[in-house]
C-alpha cells in the first residue's frame, strides 16, 4: 500500500496496518528490552485481574527503545493524516501473558481536557493518532487487537459495553507489525491462545501546530535519550523543535 492508501484507510475505517514493519532482529531486541525492565521490577505476575505489566511512561524507563521511535514510513503516514509535521506526545508499553485478563476492555483515547468529543463530527482532519507496535504480532495466538471501525468524523458514541460487539474486527498481523489508528477508535485487546508473552509498545502523535494538552501526555525528552536524539535526525524532529 502507498502512503496515501494508508491515510485513506485511517480516515475511512479508523486504522491501518504496516505488516512486519520491524525485522526479526528488531523484534527480538524490543522483546529483550521490555523483558529486562519487567525482570528489573521483580518479574511481577501477569495475573488475571489486570491485563499485564505496564511500562508507563516508557521514557526514561526503557531508553534503549528510543531508536525504534524513528519509523520513517509510519511518521510520513502520520504527517499526511494530521496535515502537519508529527510530534510525539505519549509513550507506553505493556507485557501480558496467558494468566492475564481475557480482554482489556473497550476504550478510546480521545476525550478529556481541551479534547471535546462533541466536536468530532465537524472536524475536517484527524487530530491525534496512535501507533501500536507488536514485536509478537497481533494474532489469535499472541492476542488480537480488536477494533470497531469508524470514519474520522463519525460521532464517538457511548461506550460499547463489555465483551464481543457487533461489527468488531480482529486485527491479524505478523510479528513486527505496526497498527496506526485514530485516538477516537473504540478498541479492545484479547488474551492470546498461546503460552507465550504478548508485548506491545505504543505512541501518540499530534501535529506541531496543535498545542492542546491531553491527559495522557507524558515525558518524552528524557536526558537518557539525548545521545539517540542527537544521532537520529528523525527522532529529534518528532521530539524537539
Amino acid at each position: 500500500m502507498t502512503t496515501s492508501q494508508h491515510v485513506d484507510e485511517l480516515y475511512q475505517q479508523g486504522f491501518t496496518v504496516l505488516p512486519a514493519y520491524f525485522s526479526a532482529d528488531d523484534c527480538q531486541a524490543q522483546r529483550d528490552i521490555m523483558d529486562d525492565y519487567w525482570r528489573s521490577k521483580g518479574s511481577p505476575p501477569l495475573e488475571e485481574n489486570a491485563f499485564g505489566f505496564n511500562i508507563h511512561p516508557m521514557m526514561p524507563s526503557v531508553p534503549r527503545m528510543a531508536p525504534y521511535l524513528a519509523m520513517p514510513e509510519a511518521i510520513e503516514i502520520l504527517s499526511q493524516a494530521l496535515r502537519d509535521d508529527a510530534r510525539l506526545v505519549h509513550l507506553g508499553a505493556r507485557v501480558s501473558g496467558p494468566q492475564s485478563a481475557q480482554r482489556i476492555g473497550w476504550h478510546q483515547h480521545y476525550g478529556g481536557g481541551d479534547w471535546d468529543a462533541a466536536t468530532i463530527p465537524q472536524r475536517d482532519r484527524l487530530e491525534r493518532i496512535l501507533t501500536a507496535c507488536y514485536p509478537d504480532g497481533t494474532t489469535s495466538e499472541s492476542g488480537n487487537l480488536v477494533a470497531l471501525p469508524r470514519k474520522y468524523n463519525d460521532p464517538l458514541g457511548d461506550h460499547p459495553g463489555e465483551g464481543e460487539q457487533a461489527g468488531e474486527q480482529k486485527v491479524n498481523a505478523p510479528p513486527g507489525s505496526v497498527v496506526i489508528f485514530d485516538t477516537a477508535l473504540w478498541h479492545d485487546a484479547q488474551r492470546g491462545t498461546g503460552s507465550g508473552i504478548r508485548r506491545l509498545w505504543g505512541t501518540h502523535f499530534q501535529g506541531w501546530s496543535d498545542t492542546r494538552a491531553h491527559g495522557e501526555d507524558n515525558e518524552i525528552d528524557a536526558k537518557e535519550i539525548a545521545q539517540y536524539k542527537n544521532e537520529i535526525p528523525l527522532l529529534k524532529a518528532i521530539i524537539e523543535r
